[in-house]
């Protein structure tokens, strides 16, 4: 690890501007994403316990069974990512599209 961090040390250094600042946000992005993947499996297991343990799971009457839960996230990338790709063309084609980084936080 030590080695990996001063190789993109000693690059980060040498680059100058915007070829920096690129660098930089791809770090930034790089690290972000060690919380965001051990929180996100989390899902299999402590969420399902958690779910099962202490949410009420009664909706309209009806007893929702725990592992239902698990489908929400899929089931929102399913819905909502022919949206999103309707919504960069359409944004894409009024020369109006994000930036990555504003893609990536959205």
């Amino acid at each position: 690890i030590a080695i990996f961090v001063g190789l993109v040390g000693y690059s980060f250094m040498q680059l100058q501007g915007t070829e920096r600042k690129r660098m930089f946000a791809a770090i930034y992005f790089v690290l972000a994403q060690i919380p965001f993947w051990a929180l996100f499996e989390q899902a299999g297991s402590s969420l399902t316990l958690f779910t099962d343990r202490l949410v009420d799971k009664e909706m309209f009457g009806i007893n929702v069974p725990t592992p239902v839960f698990q489908f929400l996230n899929a089931g929102y990338i399913v819905i909502f990512a022919p949206i999103f790709a309707w919504m960069w063309i359409a944004l894409s084609k009024r020369k109006m599209e994000p930036s990555t980084p504003v893609k990536f936080a959205i």
